[in-house]
């Protein structure tokens, strides 16, 4: 199981890698495999020297988000970027990363889905939710 993060705050993927982060304590780390995510122009992966969380860019030229896979823990890495770049980084499992500003607003558009999807439902037999029907 994995979890994504998103920075609230811009902050330029080169940067995260040419920053001192913790003291030096937080690195990049290159990986080269043929069969799995490997360091590219677009995902590099950073390190504690013990756990990893992955970056990835966006067309921009900004972090998009971080991926921290099962057994990693990524506070301190995280915690690491957040100081650096006077950021907050929020987990997918948080409203403000599917732009919400409250749970509240977040729980109200589930729930709106959830009654379109089932509205939808009822009046056809085949029902299909593109991205543009999603608000976030």
């Amino acid at each position: 199981m994995s979890t994504d993060f998103r920075p609230i705050g811009k902050i330029i993927f080169d940067d995260l890698f040419t920053t001192t982060l913790a003291g030096g304590r937080v690195r990049e780390h290159i990986v080269h495999r043929e069969d799995d995510i490997e360091t590219s122009e677009t995902t590099r992966c950073l390190t504690d020297g013990l756990n990893y969380v992955w970056a990835f860019r966006d067309d921009f030229g900004f972090v998009h988000s971080f991926t921290r896979w099962a057994g990693n823990h990524a506070t301190f890495i995280l915690q690491a970027v957040i100081e650096a770049f006077d950021t907050d980084i929020v987990s997918e499992h948080e409203a403000r990363y599917w732009g919400f500003d409250t749970e509240e607003e977040w729980h109200a558009a589930l729930e709106n889905m959830e009654d379109l999807g089932n509205s939808s439902a009822a009046a056809t037999t085949t029902t299909s939710i593109h991205d543009g029907d999603v608000p976030f």
